[in-house]
């Protein structure tokens, strides 16, 4: 608590002299240098002079539990077991799965030191600029569980106002041809029938040009997307209200209802495409998904079917004809 109470009073990115601070969060001289000196060994760009005092080394948009449940919808609030918020943590995903709470219960962090993306990448999340979010739930059937998340993802982005979004099956939310958001859903045995799902979100808000040199493919966030810097506290607010609600749909309706809405939201369908698989490079027509979440794909040798562990979808060039 007196982490997110400093990163409060620091917000403003203005220097704030040690005296202020320690009088303002009741903390002793060497209290508030044992907490500064954490968040910085956290990774935290906090920034110490001795004759001014401390600051951020931007101004941040902080995430705020209150505001973001308090503008929760009613089915929203009534699925969330716990929201708990991190100003840095190693990640939101490996947290969750070493709890292994209960369905609804949100984890979110300011800062992720060792995020990860699909197929071993590693996902850039820098202080303050993005959604990373995981979310935890149980359920027994996990197949096309990405396709929901990424259905739910598209439409809180649809509305806040961002036009020009949709979806690369299996994980990835593109804005024109941009990742602007990502996916990684990892899961565990439970006793009986059940899985815990654990499914992370990393969403680009206002993500700057220098941190954006080492991601390795197109990127953008929603600053670019939507033409102004949304509040981080909406857009995770603006989330949740749509990504509860399918999970708990999805647990009891399955993937058939969101079939509609993947195709809607479907970048690939009816494109020529080619898909990496372990076994080498298939090229066919994107022909939607089918009822488990699979990818169908139209090739010269007939329809087939591949599920999202074994493969990487590319758009490719239509042979001339």
């Amino acid at each position: 608590m007196k982490q997110h109470d400093l990163l409060s009073a620091l917000a403003n990115g203005h220097f704030r002299s040690a005296r202020e601070l320690e009088a303002e969060l009741d903390l002793s001289s060497m209290a508030l240098s044992e907490l500064t000196q954490t968040l910085q060994a956290d990774g935290i760009p906090l920034l110490a002079n001795p004759r001014q005092g401390y600051r951020l080394n931007a101004p941040a948009d902080l995430l705020d539990g209150k505001e973001i449940q308090a503008h929760l919808n009613s089915e929203a609030r009534g699925l969330l077991s716990k929201l708990e918020i991190h100003p840095s943590i190693h990640s939101t995903n490996r947290h969750l799965l070493e709890l292994a709470p209960e369905s609804g219960h949100v984890c979110l962090a300011e800062l992720q030191s060792a995020g990860r993306g699909r197929r071993g990448r590693s996902w850039i999340s820098p202080f303050a600029t993005q959604i990373c979010c995981s979310v935890a739930w149980r359920l027994e059937d996990i197949n096309a569980l990405s396709l929901v998340v990424g259905i739910a993802l598209a439409e809180a982005i649809s509305a806040l106002g961002v036009s020009g979004t949709g979806l690369k099956w299996p994980n990835d939310l593109l804005w024109h041809g941009s990742k602007l958001a990502g996916i990684l859903i990892e899961t565990t045995s439970l006793p009986g029938k059940q899985h815990l799902a654990v499914i992370g979100l990393g969403l680009n808000v206002n993500l700057s040009a220098e941190a954006g040199h080492t991601i390795d493919q197109p990127w953008t966030d929603l600053t670019r997307a939507s033409g102004n810097t949304p509040k981080r506290n909406q857009v995770t607010t603006t989330l949740l209200n749509h990504l509860l609600p399918a999970l708990e749909r999805f647990s009891h309706q399955g993937f058939e209802p969101f079939r509609p809405a993947w195709k809607k939201h479907d970048l690939f369908h009816d494109c020529p495409v080619s898909l990496e698989t372990p076994r080498g490079t298939e090229h066919g027509i994107a022909a939607g998904v089918d009822r488990h979440g699979a990818l169908r794909l139209q090739t010269a040798a007939g329809l087939r079917h591949f599920v999202s562990g074994e493969v990487s979808l590319r758009r490719a060039h239509a042979p001339a004809g």
